[in-house]
């Protein structure tokens, strides 16, 4: 399970994080014990410290964003409107299983010629609010919700 966030507050909390790391890096912290403390890999504990020993603790700022959001806010409200119009619309001959995150993908494809993973999907769709949390439960967890934007 991924522990970061990719938007602004979660870059800034591992930003604060890791200056705070600065200070144990001064004090001769060990790298196990920091990365026991802070639940993370002992691998990036390394990175960090690498960072900030060639850079100092400015080198432990976020750099920004990992990747540009590939949908502009006018194109998830369009998302949006174009879900509420359902599955028969876009030729989904089952409508049982609602906006999936692969008829989403299509969908997004098919609209906006922008490819998105079935994988990574789901969490920019619930940021962007193009369907309610909390419909599947099983494995699928996303399976059969229904479009609310």
């Amino acid at each position: 399970m991924r522990r970061g966030r990719a938007d602004a507050r979660g870059q800034a909390k591992w930003e604060l994080l890791r200056l705070g790391v600065a200070a144990r890096f001064e004090r001769g912290g060990r790298t196990e014990d920091i990365a026991r403390y802070l639940r993370v890999t002992a691998r990036s504990v390394r990175r960090w410290r690498h960072a900030w020993h060639t850079g100092g603790p400015e080198a432990l700022r976020a750099r920004g964003p990992m990747a540009v959001e590939r949908l502009s806010p006018a194109q998830w409200e369009r998302l949006g409107r174009e879900l509420k119009r359902g599955p028969l619309a876009y030729g989904f001959k089952d409508e049982s299983q609602g906006c999936s995150p692969k008829r989403i993908t299509l969908v997004i494809g098919r609209l906006f010629h922008v490819g998105y993973t079935i994988q990574g999907a789901p969490p920019r769709f619930e940021r962007a609010g193009a369907y309610a949390a909390g419909a599947g439960a099983g494995r699928g967890g996303h399976r059969g919700m229904k479009a609310e934007v």
